[in-house]
């Protein structure tokens, strides 16, 4: 429930820090769920169970590593843009980016992460657990 009203919020939220916030609140959950499933099978007999659940142990690190540099460097370059705007509201600070003296390359680095972009661990960590999606999937 927290990962699905998490992104409706951030989703539909017209303020850019409360919707960074939401997005926050809806990838710790996530991470919630994988530390869950990881203590319900790391110790059980079955090797297959045991492995996954090693998996999702290892996949709740790297989501934790990336959402935490990537989030930390939104929240720097976003509030750069709010204070230089004089705004929170997503609409008006539109176009600022361009006056700020900051590259668009420099501003979307944290992002970067999050568009899974191949070269990026936020690609490692979604490959990740689309791939423990897919063993989970396949268990008898």
């Amino acid at each position: 429930m927290g990962v699905f009203i998490g992104g409706l919020a951030s989703f539909f939220s017209k303020d850019v820090k409360k919707s960074l916030a939401y997005s926050t609140v809806e990838k710790s959950n996530l991470m919630c769920l994988f530390l869950f499933v990881a203590s319900f099978w790391i110790g059980s007999e079955v090797e297959e169970y045991s492995s996954l659940g090693k998996s999702f142990l290892v996949l709740f690190y790297l989501m934790l590593l990336h959402h935490s540099f990537s989030k930390t460097f939104q929240f720097l370059a976003i509030g750069y843009l709010c204070k230089k705007a004089k705004t929170n509201v997503l609409d008006l600070c539109k176009g600022v980016g361009r006056v700020s003296g900051l590259s668009s390359l420099e501003l979307g680095f944290g992002t970067l992460s999050f568009a899974a972009l191949p070269g990026t661990i936020g690609f490692v960590a979604e490959g990740t657990l689309l791939f423990l999606i897919s063993k989970t999937i396949d268990l008898s």
